[in-house]
């Protein structure tokens, strides 16, 4: 190896990598080929195969029936079983030949898929443990940031406040974190939607819009508790809101003891300055913000 080009062994090693990675859909796409491959070559086989039997059937013919112990001797009897079983065995043969390539073309196409499906749902586990070990440690820092600056300052600053130690006026000497929102920041679009104008349930009365999000919000509430569980897409999909990739994934299990029990939209409950002017029927547009308890299919393991 020390030999080969350092330019060479890069572009292999390269080229390696990139068949790593494409490898399932490589797989899956040569099955695919090789089965509709199958299915032409077994509608050419079968035509063969039909001269075959054609042929068996007329050579059979011509051996006739084998003749029983009482009208000829044992050594006649004996070689008319013998051509009939060369016969068969021959006919065995050559249908083998015939359909040998289809079932060898059709079985490769099929172990094709099945690896792929195999490498995928591999990766697809190591991306899950991977997501949740994640998911954990970030459960495990909010829990350290809540018990230095306590539970509602940590709930700013997740929901995207900022801000600065000031002196609380009513305790001399003693400083809080003053949350200062920043509308630049660039919220997670799939956990905290708008609901805003451009939704066709936004109403111009915000008394109204609230009355509908509360019942949309209680009638999903039953759908968790009668389901036991509830994926976030389903609950974009009744608010008209796109699906995405993580609402998938992510949702609400009922009984999960770390979860909150319940779905929550966020708009009665949230800091945030356009819930509170949403609140106070000052804002038609409200920031959602949903509290998941995190990808369903790991809870329900």
């Amino acid at each position: 190896m020390k030999f080969v080009p350092k330019r060479v062994r890069r572009a292999s090693a390269r080229t390696g990598l990139k068949l790593k990675k494409n490898s399932p859909t490589i797989l899956v796409v040569g099955g695919v080929v090789g089965g509709v491959a199958t299915v032409v070559m077994a509608v050419k086989a079968s035509k063969k195969a039909d001269v075959v039997i054609k042929d068996h059937k007329e050579e059979r013919s011509q051996i006739g029936p084998v003749p029983s112990k009482a009208d000829v001797s044992p050594e006649v009897r004996k070689d008319a079983q013998l051509r009939v079983m060369e016969l068969y065995f021959n006919t065995g043969l050559q249908l083998s030949k015939v359909y040998g390539p289809t079932l060898l073309v059709g079985t490769l196409s099929f172990g094709s898929i099945l690896y792929g499906h195999k490498i995928l749902h591999g990766r697809h586990v190591a991306s899950v443990a991977a997501y949740t070990g994640l998911m954990e440690q970030f459960g495990a820092y909010r829990g350290r940031v809540r018990q230095t600056l306590g539970e509602k300052a940590e709930l700013d600053i997740y929901n995207g406040a900022h801000g600065e130690y000031v002196e609380d006026p009513n305790h001399p000497g003693e400083y809080k974190l003053q949350p200062v929102w920043n509308e630049d920041v660039q919220f997670d679009a799939e956990l905290r939607p708008w609901f805003d104008s451009e939704n066709p349930n936004n109403n111009s009365d915000p008394e109204i819009t609230m009355m509908w999000l509360k019942g949309v919000q209680e009638h999903m509430n039953q759908l968790l508790r009668l389901n036991g569980h509830l994926m976030l897409n389903d609950v974009r999909k009744e608010l008209c809101l796109p699906k995405t990739a993580q609402g998938q994934l992510l949702g609400w299990v009922d009984g999960n003891p770390d979860g909150d029990g319940f779905i929550d939209f966020g708009f009665m409950t949230d800091d945030h300055p356009s819930a509170v002017a949403f609140r106070a029927g000052e804002s038609r547009d409200v920031r959602l913000n949903f509290n998941v308890d995190g990808e369903v299919y790991h809870f329900l393991g």
